[in-house]
C-alpha cells in the first residue's frame, strides 16, 4: 500500500469531495516518528492534533456517504444528504478553512514543516492538511516549499506527487501521477492522467505503487467501508 492512508477523491467540478479524504491516506502514508529528534515537539503535537480532528471527521462523513441507494453506489449525492449530515459536511468545511489558516500562520513563520522541525509524522500531517484546504493559491504555494523540502530530504516525495496532481485538478488539467480519483458509475476511476502510459514510470521514480494496484486498494477499502446489504 501506499505510504500515508487517507482517501483523496474529487469529483470533478465538485470541490465538496476534496473534502471526503478519509482514513485511506492516512493507513496508507504516516510514518512513525520512533526516536527522530526535532526541533520543536510542541508544534509537532499540533499538527498530529489536526490531522486527528481532519481523519476523525472525515471518516464519520465516509460512513455517511457509504450508505447510498443503491447500495452498490460509491457515494450518495450531497443533495441527498438529508439536514444532519448537510451539518456534518459544514463542520468538515469550517474545520478545513480553520487549520488552512492556522497552516498558514506555520508556514509563513517556517516554510514548509520539515522533518527537523516536526519530525516525520508531524511534515505528514501537515501535507495532509494543506491537501484538504481549498485555497488552491495556497496549496501552490506549499507544493514549491514542499518540492524544495523533499529535494533536501525534509520531506517525501509521495507527498509532492500527491499534491502536484491535487493542485493539476483543482485548475482542470490532466494530473501527472495518477493520485486523483472521482467516482463512476459505482467505482473509484483516475482523473485524466498525461501520458498515461508512461504513468507507472513516474509513479516508481517517487515511491510510489502501480496505479492498477493503488486502484484496486483505494475501491477495496472503500468497499470495506460500505454497509453491508
Amino acid at each position: 500500500m501506499e505510504q500515508g492512508g487517507r482517501c483523496d477523491v474529487t469529483p470533478l467540478g465538485s470541490r465538496w469531495m476534496n473534502r471526503l479524504c478519509c482514513s485511506f491516506l492516512a493507513i496508507l502514508l504516516l510514518a512513525a516518528s520512533g526516536c527522530q529528534r526535532y526541533d520543536r515537539p510542541d508544534l509537532r503535537q499540533e499538527l498530529l492534533v489536526m490531522l486527528e480532528e481532519d481523519q476523525r471527521i472525515r471518516q464519520e462523513h465516509l460512513v455517511v456517504m457509504t450508505t447510498a441507494t443503491p447500495p452498490h453506489e460509491v457515494f450518495v449525492p450531497r443533495e441527498e444528504l438529508g439536514e444532519a449530515n448537510q451539518e456534518l459536511f459544514e463542520q468538515m468545511k469550517a474545520l478545513d478553512e480553520a487549520h488552512t489558516a492556522r497552516m498558514k500562520e506555520i508556514v509563513d513563520q517556517y516554510g514548509w514543516p520539515g522533518y527537523s522541525l516536526v519530525g516525520e509524522d508531524g511534515s505528514d500531517a501537515a501535507w495532509v492538511l494543506i491537501q484538504h484546504s481549498d485555497d488552491l493559491s495556497f496549496q501552490k504555494r506549499c507544493l514549491e516549499l514542499l518540492t524544495k523540502a523533499a529535494d533536501q530530504d525534509e520531506a517525501d516525495w509521495r507527498h509532492v506527487a500527491y499534491l502536484t496532481d491535487r493542485v493539476l485538478v483543482a485548475q482542470g488539467k490532466a494530473q501527472i501521477y495518477g493520485t486523483q480519483f472521482r467516482p463512476e458509475q459505482g467505482r473509484m476511476v483516475p482523473f485524466p492522467i498525461q501520458d498515461e502510459e508512461e504513468v507507472d514510470v513516474r509513479r516508481k521514480s517517487l515511491g510510489l505503487s502501480p496505479l492498477e494496484e493503488y486502484s484496486w486498494q483505494m475501491n477495496q477499502h472503500l468497499e470495506s467501508t460500505a454497509p453491508e446489504e
